[in-house]
């Protein structure tokens, strides 16, 4: 068999023979870290999810593949927790690509975020995963179905973590989690999770690129009757492959990340935002968004690539009045389980700093 001369072509195989070398090289989650589900009684419950406003996008994303993508994923979730939650005099963003069900999330949350005391945070989740009667058990052939990476463990299904830990969550799917079907079906995508109540529930599906992405919003209410924008963003690795994949990649994550700023009109009257995420890299995305709302530098890397290279694929806009105060971003030593280390940013409103 002759090899294609195609520089682009060599370029792109070598490439892709990287990626999954990586994606087979990922460890996953240690079962004996993970917490049993303690406390109180979980009496979460469903929301009426026709509060999810979709916000359009122009131009249309129009594209087949992506009705291919939504027949094998179900409709968003909201969990209300029914416990109150406790004041704290700061409310800490935590952002973390958590590689469909191999990062410990309850147990981050109680010995990392929760170590000390309870504090009041918003995590914003790339890749989280859902089981369940919420995702069809079925699909069409037509169907798009990306391959399950790893094996998610159960403990970190979205919502079983949300209702443990009573915690509000808003999580739309972005594409079905594997070719399983019954009881073993998964969708995956975009979450938020949070001790303060959630509201004005946002969905924006962005064009196609490579894959169906879905980047939700949603308004946090604080203990003090502030309020917050926050927005969980997963952009796309690459244009399809016969469009220069990896290589075109940048121009199609600035054209996504674009999409988000006009669908919210320019986040124009949101004077409380904060936008994090898995960008997949710097480059045209960070651009164009650091010129409505300023980057804040975190420390990298954020992922390691085949376990080896260094690179920072996550990043955190926040625009805030200046009677807000905003801490250091910190990143964990420990990745927790997933492929990405989480990051945390600390905020404290004008009537906590006092």
């Amino acid at each position: 068999m002759r090899l294609a001369r195609n520089p682009r072509t060599i370029v792109q195989l070598v490439f892709l023979i990287l990626i999954l070398a990586m994606l087979e090289s990922n460890a996953l989650a240690d079962p004996k870290d993970l917490t049993p589900c303690s406390g109180s009684p979980i009496t979460s419950r469903n929301a009426d999810i026709s509060q999810v406003q979709w916000l359009p996008v122009t131009p249309s994303p129009g594209n087949p593949k992506l009705s291919m993508y939504r027949q094998g994923v179900g409709a968003p979730t909201i969990r209300i927790p029914d416990m109150p939650t406790h004041r704290a005099d700061q409310i800490t963003i935590v952002n973390w690509n958590v590689h469909e069900g191999n990062a410990r999330i309850r147990d981050f949350i109680e010995r990392y975020l929760w170590k000390d005391r309870r504090v009041d945070f918003v995590m914003l989740v790339e890749e989280a995963f859902r089981t369940g009667p919420d995702v069809p058990p079925t699909y069409d052939k037509e169907t798009k179905i990306p391959k399950r990476i790893g094996q998610p463990n159960s403990d970190e299904d979205i919502i079983r973590v949300a209702d443990c830990e009573h915690l509000w969550l808003y999580y739309v799917p972005s594409m079905r989690n594997g070719k399983q079907t019954g009881t073993a079906s998964q969708d995956r995508g975009n979450a938020i999770l949070s001790t303060m109540l959630l509201s004005n529930f946002r969905a924006i599906e962005l064009p196609y690129e490579h894959q169906r992405r879905v980047t939700l919003g949603a308004t946090v209410t604080l203990s003090n009757r502030d309020s917050i924008d926050v927005f969980a963003v997963h952009l796309d690795t690459s244009k399809e492959f016969s469009k220069g994949w990896i290589l075109t990649g940048n121009g199609a994550r600035e054209t996504q990340m674009q999409a988000v700023i006009d669908s919210t009109r320019g986040l124009a009257g949101l004077d409380h935002v904060v936008i994090t995420g898995d960008l997949n890299g710097g480059g045209g995305a960070v651009t164009v968004l650091d010129h409505i709302v300023k980057q804040t530098r975190c420390p990298g890397p954020t992922f390691q690539l085949l376990g080896v290279f260094p690179v920072t694929l996550d990043h955190v806009f926040v625009r805030l009045p200046s009677t807000w105060q905003t801490g250091s971003c910190e990143r964990p030593k420990d990745k927790w389980g997933s492929d990405h280390w989480p990051f945390t940013l600390p905020l404290i409103p004008p009537q906590l700093n006092n």
